[in-house]
């Protein structure tokens, strides 16, 4: 999926100019594509729900798996889109830890480059330092960068996000989360304390374990649950671990 949020992505498979990509067979087709073709990077068409060609195109790369030499090449190119798109790739699918080994030797970059269609050209620099703290491009979610990575980031980068004017904060910049929707977490999390807990009490019950062993797992159980600090776990009150409270629903494993 190329981690691109799925009301784009499905968006460009349906799209007639992204079928018609089918002909291109290699990235140097590809990248002659977009010298013809880009004029900017916005994801849409402006004003429309039609994925914009720098879109297409860049999920056209994805299918073909850029390798490391030939994304040195986009981003050393000539063209600011194929430099552009090179860099989306690497924001969209890149490994965070290794990503900022990409980007670094450009954070400098005075280039002028033209993100948006009716917007002015700005320095590639300031494009790439939005890719890198920003949470969103345009209106589409990035992928999560982790807080710990965001961390190490921070002395590099916070005086050029200074500089183009935008707040380095750990928290904002994580981007979108890669976890399932939290209605399904807070669903999983009740079917996974649940069944830990019929599986304790099935162990206590049968004696697969002596009684003090099973109290003992279950106390750390409930001590694990709590490290979870309520956002998404049923809450196990302390006097009866298995007594599961989940949202206004009660789950109810109790000893007969």
């Amino acid at each position: 999926t190329m981690n691109l949020p799925s009301i784009i992505l499905e968006n460009i498979k349906q799209n007639a100019y992204f079928r018609d990509l089918y002909v291109y067979k290699t990235y140097n087709e590809v990248l002659q594509e977009i010298e013809r073709e880009v004029r900017h990077l916005e994801p849409w068409i402006p004003k429309t729900r039609t994925p914009s060609t720098s879109f297409c195109l860049l999920y056209k790369l994805f299918t073909l798996r850029v390798t490391e030499k030939q994304m040195v090449g986009m981003l050393d190119s000539q063209n600011e889109f194929v430099r552009g798109i090179g860099f989306l790739y690497l924001r969209f699918c890149y490994d965070p830890a290794g990503m900022l080994e990409w980007f670094y030797d450009y954070l400098e970059d005075q280039t002028p480059i033209q993100p948006n269609e009716r917007g002015k050209e700005i320095p590639l620099w300031t494009f790439l330092i939005q890719l890198l703290v920003e949470p969103k491009y345009h209106d589409l979610m990035l992928p999560r960068i982790p807080v710990p990575v965001m961390r190490q980031w921070k002395p590099d980068l916070e005086p050029i996000a200074q500089r183009a004017g935008l707040s380095f904060d750990e928290r904002k910049s994580t981007g979108g989360s890669n976890r399932a929707p939290m209605s399904m977490r807070r669903m999983y999390a009740a079917d996974v304390f649940l069944g830990c807990a019929v599986l304790l009490f099935f162990l206590k019950s049968k004696c697969c374990w002596n009684v003090c062993s099973a109290d003992a797992l279950l106390a750390h159980f409930g001590s694990f649950q709590n490290t979870l600090k309520g956002s998404f776990a049923p809450v196990v009150p302390a006097s009866d671990p298995l007594h599961f409270v989940y949202d206004d629903a009660w789950l109810h494993v109790r000893e007969i």
